[in-house]
């Protein structure tokens, strides 16, 4: 159970990893008795937009009905949800890779977080011309390239340890953001934004 516990804590920091990166923030992590993770984000005024675009399938409603000024904004912070969403696969599989990001390393995705991906590809290709087919194994390659910069990785890495080192293997906000300024995390991502 140890090593669920050790893929799962590196996925969920993936997750909060590249939540930051895009500018939200995470209320806490924990990875449960069960070895499945969890991780609430605060994803502020997009909540709404997020929760619209990764369920337009199931309720085309719920985006449907959407002001068209929150509309305008889909493009955007659809790209950013899918980066979230797809980012906890792949630092779980750097993880069992070694820590060595490779363009052939297997990259399994599924699950609700697939499943999500999935539904901002297609709203997505419903409302933009130039959406590209291959969308999400675009945003798989550029997780990769940001992952395999040395210092992002040892954040993900340093973080994903601590949870395990906890007792109950939660931390709460403070702990996550404390965590990652120590590696200089949030030095590291303003280069890149």
């Amino acid at each position: 159970m140890l090593e669920q516990y050790k893929k799962t804590a590196f996925h969920e920091s993936g997750h909060i990893a590249m939540t930051y990166f895009a500018e939200y923030s995470c209320q806490e992590v924990e990875v449960l008795a069960s070895g499945d993770g969890k991780t609430t984000m605060d994803y502020g005024n997009d909540l709404l937009l997020i929760s619209a675009i990764t369920n337009c399938k199931e309720y085309p409603e719920m985006f449907n009905e959407l002001p068209a000024s929150i509309k305008l904004t889909s493009p955007e912070v659809a790209f950013k949800a899918s980066l979230i969403l797809l980012a906890g696969s792949i630092a779980e599989s750097i993880h069992l890779n070694n820590g060595i990001v490779d363009g052939d390393m297997e990259v399994e995705l599924s699950g609700p977080d697939l499943i999500r991906v999935q539904n901002i590809d297609y709203l997505l290709s419903s409302i933009s011309k130039n959406h590209p087919a291959n969308f999400i194994q675009e945003n798989i390659t550029n997780i990769m390239m940001t992952f395999s910069i040395p210092e992002i990785w040892n954040s993900i890495s340093v973080l994903a340890e601590f949870i395990l080192s906890k007792e109950e293997r939660k931390l709460s906000r403070q702990e996550i953001e404390n965590t990652l300024a120590s590696t200089g995390y949030f030095d590291h991502i303003k280069k890149y934004m």
